[in-house]
């Protein structure tokens, strides 16, 4: 496992996301650090409910016990026991999971050139964020040269958005990837 990059979490209701930001970033530590790793763990929407304090001081015993059950989980998923953790630091991140969106890919005001893009658009997936970011860029290079776009020539048929009604989100998971079929998680795998 220590060479995964990343995945998303299937079949848990604690983890939603695993980074192994050591071998993302093709880290290595020198003798005698060359074992240790860098991970961040994103918990599911429930857990993250479940285990929910003030955001601007999040309390020594609620952390310990999130950073256990995640570890534990962790562990369980991969199969496999992990080192001891050297350092670690538990962040609520109120605003991660939005509870409505407008869904629409970007908002783009083409008169005036201003465009927002983000994954609370369609949906709280990092894929969500990554085709927002595409979909503005389309629409803004469009604006640039609309002879070399799929996108309407007009202007004003560039614009998106802009009188959208938000609506409800349904599933909000940061580490999922809605255009993916769900996997099944097999032995204690992790799946994505």
């Amino acid at each position: 496992p220590h060479n995964m990059e990343g995945a998303s979490v299937q079949g848990s209701d604690v983890l939603s996301w695993v980074a192994n930001n050591t071998a993302k970033l093709g880290a290595r530590h020198p003798a005698p650090y060359s074992n240790i790793q860098c991970w961040t763990l994103i918990s599911s929407n429930r857990f993250g409910q479940a285990n929910k304090v003030p955001q601007e001081k999040v309390p020594a015993d609620v952390a310990q016990k999130v950073a256990r059950d995640m570890l534990q989980e962790l562990t369980h998923m991969l199969g496999a026991n992990l080192p001891r953790a050297i350092f670690m630091r538990c962040q609520l991140w109120g605003a991660a999971l939005p509870t409505n969106t407008p869904c629409v890919p970007c908002i783009l005001d083409a008169e005036s050139r201003v465009g927002v893009c983000g994954d609370w658009l369609t949906g709280a997936s990092i894929q969500s964020a990554v085709l927002s970011g595409w979909a503005l860029a389309d629409r803004l290079a469009a604006l640039k040269r609309p002879q070399q776009s799929l996108i309407p020539n007009d202007v004003a048929d560039l614009s998106v958005g802009l009188d959208a009604n938000f609506k409800p989100l349904r599933e909000a998971e940061i580490g999922k990837f809605p255009g993916l079929p769900k996997k099944a998680v097999v032995g204690g795998g992790v799946g994505g």
